[in-house]
Order: structure tokens, then C-alpha cells, then sequence
């Protein structure tokens, strides 16, 4: 089993410019013992994880109508 929660936003910096972030965290059961004849499981474990960047928009597109 997993449960995972985030949340993140977006703003707008200027025309077609803009700033996001998120975050998140989550955490996983596996299993510990051996998996078949195998290695052994990883067990649970948890996680944090977060980005921060930029984004431009631009359009594509022939412009002879």
C-alpha cells in the first residue's frame, strides 16, 4: 500500500512567463522478506520531494492565412 498527498501552484510572472512550485510526501509498505527465491525486500520507507521552476508559453504556428 501507498498513500501520497501534494499540493502545488502556479503564478504568472508576465505574458507567458510564470513561476510553480509543489510538494509532496508519501509513504510506502513493501514488502521485507524475500521476493521468490530472490533478494530481499526493501521494506517501508518514506518520502519528501519539491520543485520550484519556470515555465514560458509561446505559440507555434504559420502565420500565413
Amino acid at each position: 500500500p501507498t498513500m501520497r498527498v501534494a499540493l502545488g501552484l502556479e503564478a504568472p510572472l508576465g505574458k507567458g512567463l510564470a513561476i510553480f512550485a509543489s510538494g509532496g510526501f508519501g509513504v510506502f509498505a513493501l514488502q521485507e522478506g524475500a521476493l521468490g527465491q530472490c533478494i530481499l525486500g526493501a521494506g517501508s520507507t518514506q518520502m519528501f520531494a519539491g520543485r520550484i521552476g519556470f515555465s514560458y508559453a509561446f505559440e507555434v504556428g504559420g502565420g500565413g492565412g
